[in-house]
């Protein structure tokens, strides 16, 4: 990043290690939630639209890593004017709903 300019923080996505823990990606989701953080999941594969299933005919099984990782992903929250503490919060439950639900 050049140093006169500012990044806009779009986007904070992170990858769950679903092999470590015992829910799934909805359900981690869920459980932010309940918490008062919202998340969203961004990145859907293209094949999953459904301009693009009546166009490509595409099976989502024929795309297994996409699959993989479309599983995995949670977009956090992030703002510019997120505060110290609203990052803290969701950083620490983010951990704590991790280590709650693991294998």
């Amino acid at each position: 990043m050049l140093p006169d300019r500012q990044t806009s923080w779009h986007l904070y996505v992170i990858k769950l290690n679903l092999e470590a823990l015992r829910i799934k990606r909805d359900t981690f989701i869920e459980q932010l939630l309940e918490r008062g953080i919202h998340t969203s999941v961004h990145f859907i594969p293209l094949y999953r639209h459904p301009y693009y299933q009546k166009l490509l005919s595409i099976d989502y099984r024929e795309m297994p890593n996409s699959e993989w990782l479309f599983e995995r992903i949670i977009s956090l929250p992030i703002f510019p004017g997120m505060s110290k503490e609203q990052i803290e919060y969701v950083i620490e439950n983010v951990v704590d709903i991790a280590q709650k639900n693991r294998r």
